[in-house]
């Protein structure tokens, strides 16, 4: 799970957790030109957690601790693994079906087990549905080993067979935290890819040191249709990742004119729905005494139009400028268009930044 730093010069791992890196050239005699020393903020609650390592842990340096962590240690005989994320520095965990209560697992006639390769040196257990009419899985992980005020999301990590049968209904995915909030949702296994692993999302959620206990997770179907050809190989918790977007800032025009469409086909028929503009203005930003105008476009040819003074808006957090509403309708076929254009007073701007438009119901 990432590369570790060079092995040579490793330090020792000294009382406060800093990390020396030295380069120095190839050859062997030279001297050292540089000494970079930065502070490494050890995982959370790493201590607690390798006390239940299947192997040794080396933690001599900082360097081989870390190769360790980022590679990935397994748990409580193979049934969890846990690894740090070499960008965020916070922890993960998958833990496998053996780590799981399913229901009628122990019996043969319902759930074979069998290995599979993890690592090149490593085998765990997975699980395969034979023949059930009461689908249950659960599971349940610590708060506590989460990396705090970090958003985690809970992964069922599942291969449907080719052979498989009985999952025309979809089954349902539950994940509680420890306060009773819960989120749940149906999922319809046929839509995904058979024959490979496949990731069904249970949940998301943001750990706290404020909350404390286990979080739950499960997947059930009891509707009495007989299944088979699932293979649970189990549950993965990881930080969300990031979602990074292009924007666009405007640093110096005087004919400013944005625009776009939209398939009207896309949208829920019958719904009212909002266009918004989504803009940050800069501190730095000028040119902006003269409104800008926002108009609207439907398919009919019917137009809603207006000016925004964006001097009356606050500046450096994102803004929304209203650019129409409208009802949906199958008799309406075509796109909806959207502008924001300023021109008149030929005054140069500068400073808008453009993250782009969004199309929802009207709350």
């Amino acid at each position: 799970m990432g590369k570790g730093w060079s092995k040579d010069g490793a330090p020792q791992v000294p009382e406060h957790h800093k990390l020396c890196i030295i380069p120095h050239s190839s050859d062997k005699n030279s001297r050292v030109t540089e000494a970079i020393t930065s502070e490494v903020k050890l995982p959370h609650n790493y201590e607690a957690i390798i006390k239940h390592a299947d192997s040794p842990i080396d933690n001599s340096s900082t360097e081989k601790l870390y190769n360790q962590l980022r590679g990935g240690v397994f748990l409580n005989q193979k049934k969890k693994k846990y690894w740090v994320d070499e960008k965020s520095n916070k922890n993960c965990f998958m833990l496998f079906a053996r780590d799981l209560t399913i229901t009628w697992g122990a019996d043969t006639r319902y759930w074979h087990w069998r290995s599979i390769q993890e690592t090149s040196d490593v085998v765990v257990d997975v699980a395969e549905l034979l023949d059930v009419s009461w689908l249950d899985i659960c599971g349940r992980f610590e708060m506590a080993n989460l990396s705090p005020g970090t958003v985690y999301e809970v992964v069922f990590l599942l291969m449907v067979k080719d052979s498989s049968s009985g999952f025309e209904v979809p089954v349902n995915i539950k994940l509680s935290l420890p306060d009773g909030t819960t989120q749940g949702h149906k999922e319809n296994l046929l839509e995904n890819p058979w024959g490979s692993w496949i990731e069904i999302p249970a949940g998301d959620l943001r750990a706290s040191s404020e909350q404390i206990g286990y979080i739950q997770f499960s997947l059930d179907e009891h509707s009495g249709r007989r299944k088979k050809g699932l293979i649970v190989k189990g549950v993965v918790i990881r930080p969300k990742a990031d979602v990074f977007v292009d924007v666009a800032e405007l640093l110096q025009v005087c004919w400013l004119e944005i625009h776009g469409k939209f398939e009207m086909v896309n949208l829920s028929p019958g719904i009212v729905y909002e266009v918004v503009f989504l803009v940050m203005l800069k501190d730095s930003s000028s040119g902006w005494e003269v409104p800008v105008n926002v108009k609207l476009i439907l398919p009919d040819g019917t137009t809603q139009q207006h000016e925004e003074n964006l001097m009356e808006k606050p500046r450096g957090s994102w803004i929304e400028i209203p650019g129409g509403e409208f009802m949906t309708s199958f008799e309406k076929i075509g796109d909806i268009q959207f502008s924001l254009y300023g021109y008149k007073g030929g005054k140069w701007k500068r400073g808008l930044i453009i993250k782009g438009v969004g199309i929802r119901p009207k709350a």
